[in-house]
């Protein structure tokens, strides 16, 4: 895991294995675009899961 994924993945830890996508761009303090290509990276390696959530998403922890 890369630095970028280790900081989702322990914000996601530090509040109870979830979050919402739009409270994980404003706590990592990183662009919008970029939580989404984390969020991707670590979805390919089965690492959290991602739920819609009306205009944003819901990450969990898996």
């Amino acid at each position: 895991m890369k630095g970028d994924e280790k900081r989702v993945v322990l914000a996601l830890k530090e509040n109870n294995g979830q979050m919402l996508q739009n409270q994980l761009v404003l706590k990592l303090n990183e662009s919008k675009v970029k939580v989404t290509r984390i969020i991707s990276s670590l979805e390919s390696k089965n690492l959290v899961e991602k739920e819609r959530n009306g205009l944003t998403n819901n990450i969990k922890l898996k």
